[in-house]
Parts: structure tokens; sequence; C-alpha cells
């Protein structure tokens, strides 16, 4: 457990790099799919994210 009040941000993405990396793919993929292929389905509609 690190109890430093400060961070640095080179700090902070060391920490989280496997996660970084994983939502980094994560997006391109979904990028692709949705503009590249053409797959609308993966659309959400702003009405329901509202009500989120």
């Amino acid at each position: 457990m690190y109890t430093k009040k400060k961070y640095s941000a080179r700090q902070m993405i060391s920490w989280t790099r496997r996660e970084l990396r994983f939502f980094i793919i994560w997006a391109l993929i979904v990028t692709v799919l949705f503009d590249v292929a053409g797959l609308n389905w993966l659309q959400v509609p702003w009405t329901a994210l509202a009500l989120i």
C-alpha cells in the first residue's frame, strides 16, 4: 500500500500498465468494428445513457 500524498503521473501509469493496455486495445477493437466493419449495432442510445 502506498501512502504518499502526491504521486507523479509516471508512477501511476506504471501501477496501472496492464489495465491501460487492456482498455486501449479494447477501445481500438470496438472503434475498428464500428467504423471500419460497419457494425452499427454497437451504437448506444443517448437516452439510455442519460437515465443511468
